[in-house]
């Protein structure tokens, strides 16, 4: 079968096609790279304030706790802090709270008082404390120790924090403080009257 002939100029056209200048100047050529570049900074922040924690059973009457806060972003974020402890109130782990104090150094308390649970108005304790956090910066927790009624008490401690409703606010996990059964060490001393005003107490 024969092939239709084409003339020289038509297959000339063909293989020229649109010259690289005329995609330049209709803008059919882009560059990915500047929007990746964009973004680059909005992710870099992305995780914004994130917290963690940790409560340890230092002896049969004590759940030390601790923390910190990290603040990812380039600017300086207030920080408000809500930390709860709660005794578990059925099975053998079940009790309750006699007392608790601790040191808040570099926050500003709101409160630190009681909470009832399960028909107990010392079931659970709940701290509220707020500070700025610089950016790019950890800070610590207030240092707590909470006084379970006895060696036997579980429970649970959760912090929550928030912040500005533009900041991403990633949790800490809750964690669970268990019954004492490790080797005894001297108490924590409690605070007396007089001391500076960032050392809170809690007592009925």
């Amino acid at each position: 079968m024969n092939r239709p002939n084409r003339s020289a100029n038509t297959r000339a056209a063909d293989r020229t096609g649109p010259s690289r200048r005329t995609l330049l100047r209709t803008g059919a050529w882009t560059a990915p790279v500047v929007a990746v570049a964009a973004t680059a900074p909005a992710f870099a922040s992305s995780m914004g304030i994130t917290g963690t924690q940790q409560a340890v059973r230092s002896d049969a009457t004590s759940v030390d706790s601790s923390g910190t806060v990290t603040n990812n972003t380039g600017a300086s974020v207030t920080v408000t802090l809500t930390w709860t402890w709660l005794c578990d109130s059925t099975g053998s782990g079940a009790g309750r709270f006699t007392s608790g104090s601790g040191q808040a150094t570099g926050w500003n308390v709101s409160s630190f008082v009681f909470i009832s649970s399960g028909g107990d108005s010392q079931r659970g304790a709940r701290l509220v404390v707020s500070r700025v956090v610089a950016g790019g910066t950890t800070v610590p927790f207030p240092t707590i120790t909470m006084e379970p009624s006895s060696a036997k008490v579980t429970g649970t401690v959760t912090a929550t924090l928030s912040a500005a409703a533009s900041v991403t606010v990633v949790q800490p996990a809750v964690v669970a403080f268990t019954a004492y059964t490790s080797a005894r060490r001297a108490p924590a001393p409690r605070t007396k009257p007089g001391q500076p005003s960032d050392v809170i107490t809690l007592g009925p």
